[in-house]
């Protein structure tokens, strides 16, 4: 429906969209440039111990359960095997001459609920710009640049991957501006840079902040307005 409608569209191009968020795609293009992520598979695992399942088709963790026998294949449903790991991520900008990795964030994914439905790795907040080890940084801004080539992604994009120790698997881009992008406020006009990459031309002067910052997402068991003075002062708690 992206390619149908009448407003402009900036941004990662709605084909290239469809292609990250197909599972068979996502992982062919993983093996095709060598790039490390937890062994998966788009058939339930014979034994699901182990093994989670998960959807390309969601988002903020909301999706990702234990696998169980009961588990069948459905669209942008697939299984991957539990990995131990901190769950990651990197806020990248992609243009047409390549990225620019703005910094790597440490993701507070724990077990939480939406509604009636218990979610045991729900994203509930992040902390960055954080320092990782050379070799870690250097191996991620290699996959960067090279999903961003073969994918033609463009704009504000993150990575999502686990990091155990200096090893990496990487886990899927999610080819928009994402929720920690509101820790680079001082990395520089972020929407202007977004909106620059995406119709190619020249992009304002970015950089990593110097110092980390963190924010939560807060969730409600009821229906709620947040005034502008609530905001305030929600902004203003340590």
């Amino acid at each position: 429906w992206l390619a149908d409608t009448p407003l402009p569209l900036i941004g990662t191009p709605p084909a290239a969209l469809q292609r990250l968020r197909d599972p068979q795609c996502w992982f062919t293009a993983l093996q095709d440039l060598a790039l490390p992520c937890p062994e998966s598979r788009l058939q339930p695992p014979a034994q699901p111990r182990g093994w989670l399942c998960k959807s390309l088709h969601a988002c903020g963790g909301s999706h990702v359960r234990p696998a169980s026998e009961q588990d069948t294949p459905a669209p942008g449903r697939y299984w991957q095997r539990w990995h131990p790991g901190q769950a990651m991520s990197t806020l990248f900008l992609a243009h047409a001459a390549g990225t620019v990795c703005l910094g790597h964030n440490l993701q507070d994914s724990r077990p939480g609920q939406l509604g009636e439905a218990p979610c045991p790795w729900l994203y509930q907040g992040a902390i960055g710009p954080v320092s990782l080890p050379t070799s870690v940084d250097h191996a991620l801004r290699h996959a960067i640049q090279a999903l961003t080539h073969h994918f033609g992604l463009r704009g504000l994009c993150s990575l999502d991957f686990l990091l155990d120790g200096e090893s990496i698997r990487l886990l899927e881009v999610n080819a928009r501006p994402t929720a920690t992008w509101p820790l680079y406020a001082e990395a520089g006009p972020l929407m202007s840079a977004h909106v620059a990459a995406s119709l190619a031309q020249p992009l304002p002067a970015l950089q990593t902040p110097l110092t980390p910052s963190g924010l939560t997402t807060l969730f409600t068991s009821r229906p709620l307005q947040i005034t502008s003075a609530v905001h305030d002062a929600l902004l203003q708690r340590p």
